[in-house]
């Protein structure tokens, strides 16, 4: 392998679940000198998080040195910038955009390397940028992507093209060449492990082609398999028939390419390739567990490379680029096996339509359920499954954690994925059953949702699908709502008819929830969840009282809710009948029209007493027709209100309907 030393450590870091807390704690141990290139730099929770990490570094007297592209970092550009240069780090812009609607070449010349060099002893390579692992628009699963650890002799080469990008473009920007930044910390080169490795850059100089030249060197070599998983994935004509001369030397060949995008028209063009690629007996898997955006390979026994370079004309062409080349069984094979359980895990194989038949497909299903079950046996026994089960103190199995969504006093929220219905879910795990010699009160309340919940079975109500005991925890498995809850719908403008709309979704809710003998009490933005098909659905009962259930909860005079949502005889503590939830819904209902609760003060008290004694607020003139039913709902004495949930669901559905009319 061309420009391998050997001598080194190199360590797999998959997704920013690895690679941040990495790369965190290496910056709060530096010493000298940081170096960090990145061509998105987030102004996220992960990306403040390493900015404070550099600023702390900057604030211990350590030279921090910090490249972003100018495209990609424009959001770092407006938000983080000022504060880090202000933190006392040192700040370029590569190719910083001034004008959007140029069309130059030089503007697809972008700095798309990740990299990271600490005090010389250390670098990261990769894929990964400065951002959250999860996409808030797209699925719930972190990204896909790679990065490495490195330490040993390979250290030089990074170091010196870290250094040497920044004294270039410091040298660009000075009119007085005298005070060009100097190199620190020297590379530190002595032997760390025993790994063979090349540090590969692409650039517009001397460099244009050393890793497309490293791959096209590899595939040639290829005698068994070709492994590839690629975010952007448009070769030029060199690398396809590099490809398909291995194919018909009997090499076996599979790409992992994207199947959630986050660029259209560059998986079209991929697309296009499908039906040649599988002509020639190249198989291809379409990632769609969440965004695909590693880029790596492995071939054969040994040789594998983990960093920025996608396979396209973007890549291998014009942007600069960073890899690590490795020649290493031990970590081939674990970058393989890691390649594969993402297959596993989330991809779909492509086939082309004139090799499809029944007996093919049978023989595939089978196959990819065997698999399935054997992966997900080992998988169950492997520190990642063992920890992916854990829910908090409980493990659970049957579900697999994909992240916590909230803690309460009583209860844990988690996003987790259905094992037996492969279906994302959502659990609800008690902290402890048990307190001294008997039952914890909360786990009282927790089978006081589960029972009112179970007796329900209405479209605008939350679904349940299963209940569970295990060990000294409870659990309850309920539906995932990925448009998540009325709050964020509410934060646009809604018309009077979608207002209207929403209040009778609820109105129907309610109805059926009285109907049980349940009175909700906490009814609030945050309980209403939205479906992806737009209805809502009712949740969150742990406040709620069940007529027939043989226990308390709470003590007579003592408040449970939230104020801002409360009625006037439920903050005051008085006894409460369903019309209650109406006055809730009347405060929804308004919040929706005029974007702002009814009332608000400095401290709940205040609030709650306003509820008892302010008059109910006026709407703007636009929604003036809805006055009336906000005036009952909200009306300070219950027995002014609507008599049942069931006769404010009709009074809102004869309102829309007297909306539609000509």
């Amino acid at each position: 392998m061309k420009g391998a030393i050997p001598g080194n450590a190199v360590h797999l870091l998959e997704n920013g679940h690895d690679y941040f807390p990495a790369l965190e704690a290496s910056l709060d141990a530096a010493e000298r000198e940081v170096y960090l290139q990145t061509y998105i730099f987030a102004a996220d929770a992960t990306g403040r998080r390493i900015a404070d990490a550099l600023a702390r570094a900057a604030a211990r007297g350590v030279t921090v040195r910090v490249m972003v592209d100018g495209f990609g970092g424009r959001e770092f550009v407006r938000s983080l910038m000022d504060e880090l240069i202000a933190a006392g780090v040192e700040v370029q812009i590569y190719r910083r955009e001034l004008r959007a609607l140029s069309l130059r070449r030089h503007r697809l010349r972008r700095l798309h390397a990740k990299l990271a060099v600490i005090d010389g002893r250390e670098a990261y390579v990769g894929g990964i940028n400065i951002l959250d692992d999860y996409d808030p628009k797209g699925p719930p699963f972190p990204r896909y992507d790679y990065a490495v650890r490195v330490e040993g002799p390979v250290l030089g080469r990074i170091v010196h093209s870290a250094h040497r990008l920044w004294w270039l473009l410091s040298w660009a920007g000075l009119r007085s060449r005298k005070a060009l930044p100097r190199l620190l910390t020297p590379a530190h080169t002595a032997p760390a492990g025993d790994i063979e490795a090349a540090f590969l850059v692409r650039d517009n100089l001397r460099h244009r082609h050393d890793i497309e030249d490293a791959y096209l060197e590899a595939i040639g070599a290829a005698r068994s398999d070709i492994l590839i998983a690629n975010a952007y994935f448009f070769p030029g004509r060199r690398f396809r028939a590099a490809l398909v001369d291995a194919a018909e030397r009997g090499v076996r060949i599979t790409l992992v390419l994207q199947g959630v995008a986050d660029h259209a028209i560059q998986q079209y063009a991929t697309r296009a390739l499908y039906p040649y690629l599988l002509d020639k007996g190249i198989r291809l898997f379409e990632y769609h567990r969440s965004q695909l955006h590693a880029k790596v390979a492995v071939i054969d026994c040994c040789w594998s490379t983990v960093g920025s370079s996608n396979i396209d004309a973007f890549s291998l062409l014009l942007a600069r680029e960073a890899n690590v080349v490795v020649d290493d069984d031990r970590f081939a094979g674990t970058l393989r096996a890691s390649v594969e359980r993402a297959i596993e895990a989330g991809a779909f194989d492509t086939f082309g339509r004139d090799a499809i038949d029944n007996a093919r497909l049978l023989d595939a299903l089978e196959r990819a359920a065997s698999a399935h079950l054997e992966a997900l046996a080992a998988w169950r026994g492997s520190p990642a499954g063992i920890d992916a089960q854990q829910f908090g103190a409980a493990r659970l199995r049957g579900y697999r954690r994909v992240r916590e969504l909230a803690r309460g006093s009583v209860s844990d929220l988690y996003l987790a994925e259905s094992e037996e219905a492969g279906e994302l879910v959502v659990l609800k795990v008690t902290r402890a059953v048990r307190k001294g010699n008997g039952v914890d009160q909360s786990f009282d309340r927790f089978l006081q949702e589960y029972e009112i919940v179970r007796r329900l079975r209405h479209p605008n109500v939350v679904r349940i699908h299963d209940l569970g005991v295990m060990d000294d925890f409870a659990f309850i498995v309920m539906e995932y709502f990925a448009g998540g809850d009325l709050r964020r719908r509410m934060r646009a403008p809604l018309t009077l008819r979608e207002a209207l709309g929403y209040a009778l979704e609820i109105a129907r809710a309610l109805a059926a929830v009285h109907e049980a003998g349940v009175r909700h009490r906490d009814l609030k933005p945050g309980n209403v969840m939205v479906r992806d098909d737009g209805s809502l659905a009712l949740i969150d009962f742990g406040l709620a009282k069940h007529e027939a259930l043989a226990f308390e909860i709470t003590d007579t005079g003592m408040i449970f809710g939230t104020p801002h949502y409360m009625s006037p005889e439920q903050g005051h503590g008085q006894p409460a009948d369903e019309r209650s939830d109406l006055y809730s819904l009347g405060v929804m209902f308004y919040e929706m029209l005029a974007r702002a609760k009814p009332y608000d003060a400095d401290n709940p008290m205040a609030i709650i007493y306003l509820h008892a004694k302010a008059p109910v607020p006026r709407l703007a003139n636009e929604y003036a027709r809805a006055q009336p039913i906000v005036d009952r709902l909200m009306a300070k004495a219950p027995d002014a209100r609507f008599a049942s949930a069931q006769e404010a669901a009709a009074i809102l559905e004869l309102a829309l309907e007297e909306l539609a009319a000509p």
